[in-house]
């Protein structure tokens, strides 16, 4: 079905590969966060998250990238990480 009013569209490689690595670091922090403190993990993982957050503007200011891009980099994985450690840090 590949009409000209379908919603299809495709995702190129970079997009694919940002959001593997920000959805496998998401899923290894909050193992580490339930194995450190098992009685009250959201709030170690809201403050992992914050950290991600924080190491990501680095590397995005040391690789020089840009913040408006057309694909995903640091700055996006910062602002992602920034999102979820503060809805954490909300919900708790």
């Amino acid at each position: 079905m590949n009409s000209p009013h379908s919603l299809r569209f495709e995702l190129d490689g970079k997009f694919r590969s940002f959001m593997r690595r920000f959805f496998i670091t998401i899923v290894g922090i909050a193992f580490v966060a339930f194995a450190l403190a098992p009685q009250a993990p959201l709030h170690s993982f809201g403050t992992m998250m914050l950290v991600a957050a924080t190491l990501d503007c680095v590397v995005a200011t040391l690789r020089r990238d840009r913040m408006n891009a057309p694909s995903l980099n640091y700055w996006d994985g910062s602002a992602g990480f920034l999102a979820v450690g503060c809805l954490v840090e909300l919900l708790t």
